[in-house]
C-alpha cells in the first residue's frame, strides 16, 4: 500500500487530516476536510489534539511534516502517519515536478543544437579516453550534463516516492 493510499484509508476510517503549512498556503487550497495548525504553533496545540486520534500530516513538500511528525510523537499522539508532500494524495507520478528539469535539458542540456547537442559530442569524447580533454571541457560537460542529472534525480524521487 502506497503512503497515499494508506493516508485515505486512515482518514476514511476517521484520522484527523493536518495540514501544518501556513495559514496562507492553506487559505490558497488544501485537501478536502483538512484542518489547518501551521507547523510553527503545533508545539503549543499538541495538547489540545486527541493522543488516541491516528493523525494523518501533509505540507507542501513534505519537509514540515515529517517535522510536525516528531512534534506529535513527542507530545503523546499514539498513531502519526506523515504522508508527505500534498501533492502525494492526488497519486501517481506528479509532472509538475518535471517540467524545470525538462526544460532545462531541452535548452542547456542540448546547446548548441548543430552540428550535434554539446553533450553528445563531449560523451563521445569521453568515451573515447578523454584523449586531450582540458578543464574547459569537464566544465563544458558539467555545465551541459548537469539538468540530465537534475531530471534523473526528480523522476528516481517521484517513482520512489509511490
Amino acid at each position: 500500500m502506497s503512503r497515499d493510499e494508506r493516508a485515505r484509508s486512515l482518514v476514511e476510517a476517521g484520522a484527523l487530516l493536518l495540514d501544518v503549512r501556513t495559514p496562507t498556503e492553506f487559505a490558497h487550497g488544501h485537501l478536502p476536510g483538512a484542518v489547518n495548525i501551521p507547523l510553527a504553533g503545533l508545539r503549543a496545540e499538541v495538547g489540545s489534539l486527541d493522543p488516541q486520534r491516528p493523525i494523518v500530516l501533509y505540507c507542501r513538500s513534505g519537509a514540515r511534516s515529517r517535522s510536525a511528525a516528531q512534534i506529535l510523537r513527542t507530545g503523546g499522539v499514539a498513531e502519526v502517519h506523515d504522508m508527505g508532500a500534498m501533492s502525494r494524495w492526488e497519486g501517481g507520478l506528479q509532472l509538475q515536478h518535471l517540467v524545470m528539469p525538462a526544460l532545462l535539458c531541452l535548452t542547456l542540456g542540448l546547446a548548441p543544437f548543430t552540428p550535434e547537442p554539446h553533450i553528445v559530442g563531449k560523451l563521445r569524447w569521453l568515451a573515447g579516453g578523454g584523449v586531450g580533454m582540458g578543464w574547459i571541457d569537464c566544465g563544458d560537460l558539467l555545465l551541459h550534463g548537469a539538468p540530465w542529472a537534475w531530471l534523473l534525480l526528480v523522476v528516481v524521487r517521484e517513482l520512489r516516492s509511490h
